[in-house]
């Protein structure tokens, strides 16, 4: 498993403030993202994902379509 760096925290915490706040994305949040030298090349990147995420969210949430593959264990059960 990877070690969470800053750079790491800083892309999590900006993914996360961009869901919570629906794009309205906190100053101190976004500094902190080009502090830990991510580029603005990166930002539209997690932008683009943030917004791929939710798009698929809401689709499978509306259709109910079935999950065809199979369940795995959750993380924490799986690294016990």
């Amino acid at each position: 498993m990877g070690v969470f760096t800053f750079p790491r925290f800083a892309l999590a915490k900006l993914a996360k403030n961009i869901t919570e706040n629906r794009g309205n994305t906190d100053a101190s949040v976004l500094k902190n993202f080009f502090d830990a030298g991510w580029t603005k090349e990166n930002l539209i990147d997690t932008i683009s994902l943030v917004g791929d995420k939710t798009i698929s969210n809401y689709i499978n949430n509306t259709t109910r379509i079935p999950v065809d593959f199979p369940v795995v264990a959750p993380l924490e059960t799986a690294f016990a």
